[in-house]
């Protein structure tokens, strides 16, 4: 099959995909590039077709897949990207099905907020790197299958379980399982490195800006702060995500020796 133009009504549609309502509408979602769509493939992410430009060649693995081909010119390509220089590969994917992670014990990365497509994304690809159990996107925080974030997450969504709801809920019921919540707070939290490796948490993180909610405080049952002894205000979130991640899933004395969780 082969489309020409950006007017043909299915490129109307996925351009759709660009938009929140349009990816819920339709249950699908568009990721650019031969990585992300390899990483599509490799982790079965229902790819439902690949959009190919023609004239660009693809890896033997991604022809090795046999998924439907679309062969479409370089302006509907241009139509369908959100990068100025695009790679001429694209998939359309399903949107997971079902209600995804529930709270349990296991180590969890809830997101309050978090409005920055680029933080989001660069958070799933910590949260995956360091095997968590479940990524919880609060309310306001940027869509996880947005063209910014799947791009920032260098293909950790397609890695790491996600669930999309209220960061309270998440909590107590993660309370009620036996698992320790703690949010990030760099004025007031307890220094990261007194809690060491624990094998279950909830680590809280809020809005770049205006920090985490009261409410959601009031339902942690601590605070963490990674220390900053050069005197900086405070760390980006996504830094900040990666430190106590990492702290606590390995241990701090074992984050530089290459241990395995």
């Amino acid at each position: 099959m082969r489309i020409d133009s950006p007017d043909n009504p299915k490129v109307r549609a996925w351009r759709q995909l660009s938009q929140h309502k349009g990816r819920q509408e339709a249950g699908l979602f568009l990721v650019e590039g031969p990585h992300l769509v390899e990483e599509a493939i490799r982790t079965g992410a229902g790819v439902e077709s690949l959009l190919v430009e023609s004239g660009r060649d693809i890896s033997p693995f991604i022809r090795s897949s046999r998924l439907p081909v679309v062969e479409v010119s370089a302006r509907v390509m241009k139509a369908l990207s959100e990068t100025v220089n695009n790679q001429g590969l694209a998939a359309i994917c399903r949107l997971p099905a079902g209600e995804g992670p529930t709270p349990k014990a296991g180590r969890f990365l809830l997101l309050d907020g978090i409005q920055d497509p680029g933080n989001v994304g660069s958070m799933l690809r910590t949260a995956a790197a360091a095997a968590l159990d479940a990524v919880v996107v609060g309310v306001g925080t940027a869509d996880p299958y947005s063209p910014k974030v799947t791009r920032a997450s260098q293909g950790a969504i397609f890695r790491v379980p996600m669930a999309v709801g209220s960061v309270e809920e998440w909590l107590a019921g993660l309370r009620a399982a036996g698992v320790r919540c703690l949010a990030a707070d760099g004025a007031t939290g307890r220094d990261f490195r007194e809690l060491g490796r624990l094998e279950s948490f909830g680590l809280v993180i809020g809005n770049e800006g205006a920090g985490l909610r009261p409410e959601v405080l009031a339902l942690c049952d601590e605070r963490v702060r990674v220390p900053m002894p050069g005197g900086i205000e405070s760390l980006g979130a996504p830094v900040a995500a990666g430190i106590l991640l990492y702290g606590l899933v390995l241990g701090p004395g074992n984050m530089l020796d290459g241990r395995q969780a």
